[in-house]
């Protein structure tokens, strides 16, 4: 089954998973449902959410779920956003050659930077097929999974998007940093542990 089958009911079913002879025991769904909160991104808001109601409500016309909505509350993640480049003949460009900077400058030269009706830089959705992704493993080689990870988080609100930017993680790393060397500098002068033989 496709996987918006699968994912548009699963919930119900995880109240009571050894139920070998019906999808859910009424009894139990309904004292255990609806879900609390939702939270998921604007695309899975759309689809995964849209689904679900109507799972919901086809299970509840068959007797499997004693409610109509599957959810009590929702919260809607912002996407991770970055600038997606396209050449005067409209073919994106990988953002492997984005990176080096010895060829930014060409880059940028072929690239319509200013045309009357759009930019070539545009802000869109992370996506392989925008090839627009920025692959974690030259983060975290670079500046290591905490910078990543800090970035994330400190970048912008859950429910904004997060526009990704070189600058943003360098200062992220430069924050990083300083924290360990506030640790270093106070770690000989905290109390040591008692050492017991």
């Amino acid at each position: 089954m496709d996987t918006f089958v699968d994912s548009s009911w699963y919930f119900a079913r995880f109240t009571d998973p050894w139920n070998e002879n019906a999808p859910t025991t009424a009894k139990v769904v309904n004292r255990l449902m609806p879900v609390d909160q939702y939270i998921g991104g604007v695309e899975h808001a759309i689809l995964h959410l849209l689904y679900s109601r109507f799972f919901t409500r086809a299970m509840k016309a068959t007797g499997h779920i004693g409610m109509d909505e599957p959810f009590a509350g929702m919260f809607t993640q912002g996407m991770v956003v970055h600038e997606t480049y396209r050449r005067k003949t409209a073919r994106r460009l990988a953002r492997r050659n984005q990176n080096r900077d010895r060829r930014r400058q060409a880059f940028l030269q072929q690239c319509s930077i200013r045309t009357s009706r759009s930019k070539s830089a545009l802000l869109r959705k992370m996506s392989k097929s925008k090839r627009n992704t920025v692959d974690p493993d030259d983060i975290i080689g670079t500046y290591g999974a905490d910078t990543a990870r800090w970035f994330m988080l400190s970048d912008s609100p859950p429910d904004r998007d997060v526009i990704w930017s070189e600058e943003g993680v360098q200062g992220a790393g430069r924050f990083v940093q300083r924290i360990w060397r506030l640790v270093n500098a106070a770690a000989p002068h905290l109390p040591q542990p008692a050492r017991h033989l």
